[in-house]
């Protein structure tokens, strides 16, 4: 599924543009703003950085992630569980 994701981005980023990537995108990216906000209200995540931030690191991590899981370059059988959540 990551491979599948990481694929999609990464043809529409070349075929699309950033910015239309970046409007799709925004209703994932503000749902992920609204859960790291409710996080940082609640104490679970610290408030030191912006939740937009955050919520950008995230995006740009996922890709990553997935493009790791894929190659198997993990030893630990966690990395599998980290790029699927």
């Amino acid at each position: 599924m990551g491979d599948q994701y990481r694929m999609l981005i990464s043809l529409g980023r070349r075929h699309l543009g950033e910015a239309a990537i970046r409007a799709t995108l925004a209703p994932a990216r503000e749902e992920a703003i609204a859960n790291i906000r409710r996080g940082q209200h609640q104490g679970v995540f610290a408030g030191h950085v912006a939740a937009p931030v955050l919520a950008q690191a995230l995006e740009a991590l996922m890709p990553a992630l997935a493009e790791e899981n894929a190659a198997s370059t993990w030893a630990d059988p966690m990395g599998e569980a980290a790029a699927a959540a």
